[in-house]
């Protein structure tokens, strides 16, 4: 009996924990070098692999070459964003995957393992910068509700919702504004 309930919780217990990155992309990463290095010297850490995070600013995706540019943010070990209202600076992910502007878009949270490849200088917001350059090895997308994703207001009608909004956020009971 004992064995036939830890059968049927397990999974409701594993389901909760979120593996954002493989442990063979985890096992690529040289701990020793940090985004703050690679921000300050690409060409010093060409062909390190780098656990990074952030948020999406700009992609752009052709047939031959996926681009995002991303604002760093730390994560932890396991590539969890920590401080996302901090940023060490901005970054360029690359891949000759495709992936779909719709759904990596500007706001998007990402977690990944890169290799710098180089530095390139764009510019951005009418700033001319150097950017380090990484080749995504494997790339976490976060859910939107999770960081930085829409939140009801308190006085907003939680009956008026859009399309991206999970059904078990929708509310059950009458709308009774706060005066």
């Amino acid at each position: 009996m004992k064995s036939l309930l830890i059968m049927l919780l397990a999974p409701l217990v594993l389901s909760g924990c979120v593996k954002a990155i493989s442990d063979q992309s985890l096992a690529l990463i040289d701990r020793s070098v940090t985004y703050a290095a690679v921000q300050t010297s690409p060409d010093s850490n060409l062909g390190k692999h780098l656990l990074v995070g952030g948020r999406i600013i700009a992609s752009t995706s052709t047939n031959e070459l996926s681009s995002m540019e991303i604002e760093q943010i730390t994560v932890d070990s396991a590539g969890v964003p920590v401080e996302i209202n901090q940023s060490a600076g901005r970054f360029i992910a690359e891949s000759t995957a495709f992936y779909d502007r719709s759904i990596y878009r500007p706001g998007n949270m990402v977690t990944m393992v890169g290799e710098v490849t180089g530095k390139r200088q764009q510019v951005s917001d009418g700033i001319t910068r150097l950017y380090p350059v990484l080749t995504i090895k494997e790339l976490y997308l976060w859910d939107p509700d999770k960081f930085g994703g829409r939140k009801i207001q308190r006085d907003e009608n939680p009956y008026v919702s859009t399309h991206d909004q999970p059904l078990p956020d929708r509310p059950l009971a009458p709308f009774i504004p706060r005066r």
